[in-house]
């Protein structure tokens, strides 16, 4: 009969093999980045633990810019990461964008921006409100016209009575004897 299957490669020890990628703790494959490596014939020889810290880098650099582009999804009221999220994120972070500068996202479209020049700002509007008062000439201030306001019928008959005393003082001064000129008549 036959035994059944075990999983995984067995040891002298007896014990389960583990991964690379598990025994460093980390999610990005080891063993496919080791195979990069030596198809891409980079270097003739590399050391046992380089494709492990490269993974671990490329891990933490996803990690990195999954953030970032959540962030800035988050700050548009979306949930779903786009193209155009990431490339966002990449933009608005200092560090990503330097290590990305050359790098073109497709569908990420580009970032929001508008040339100062091409901007009114008010502070323009009021200075050159301001040059032109200063180009017109002067205003002319027009005679203000007395208001006509509603009295009441006391008020009527008090100014009645001063206006009457006023008209006596005024009769008593023009009485006063006239003086004769000692110009000759003709």
């Amino acid at each position: 009969m036959s035994s059944p299957k075990k999983s995984g490669k067995s040891k002298k020890g007896g014990g389960k093999s583990h991964s690379r990628s598990a025994k460093a703790g980390i999610t990005f494959p080891v063993g496919r980045v080791a195979t990069l490596l030596r198809k891409g014939k980079y270097a003739a020889r590399y050391g046992r633990a380089s494709p492990v810290f490269i993974a671990a880098v490329l891990e933490y650099l996803t990690a990195e810019l999954v953030q970032v582009a959540a962030a800035a999804a988050k700050d548009a009221g979306k949930k779903r990461l786009t193209p155009r999220y990431i490339n966002l994120g990449i933009r608005a972070d200092d560090e990503f964008n330097n290590l990305l500068s050359g790098a073109v996202i497709s569908g990420g479209g580009v970032l929001p921006h508008i040339n100062k020049v091409l901007l009114k700002t008010k502070k323009s509007k009021k200075k050159k409100k301001k040059k032109a008062k200063k180009v017109k000439a002067p205003k002319v201030k027009k005679a203000k016209k007395p208001k006509k306001k509603k009295k009441s019928k006391k008020k009527k008959s008090k100014k009645k009575k001063s206006k009457k005393s006023k008209s006596k003082k005024s009769k008593k001064k023009t009485k006063s004897p006239k003086k004769k000129s000692k110009s000759p008549k003709k």
